[in-house]
């Protein structure tokens, strides 16, 4: 298990908007597409939040939100 920082989209040139994903550290650092699952992560109007998560199989699991980390 590990927390991630998820930063929503703010400006994009591509026809599908990305989030930012990475841990402390940035031994783990991704893109993901900003489904409407990732856009309710942010339902209280954040820009950034912080999540448990695991990898498994290739993909990213997000567990539940944690309080702002200093990353």
């Amino acid at each position: 298990m590990m927390i991630v920082k998820i930063q929503r989209p703010l400006v994009t040139s591509g026809a599908e908007p990305m989030a930012l994903v990475y841990n402390r550290g940035r031994k783990f650092t991704a893109h993901m597409p900003f489904t409407s699952e990732i856009e309710a992560l942010f339902a209280d109007g954040a820009l950034k939040v912080y999540h448990e998560a695991k990898e498994k199989h290739g993909k990213l699991l997000i567990g539940k939100r944690v309080e702002d980390q200093e990353f």
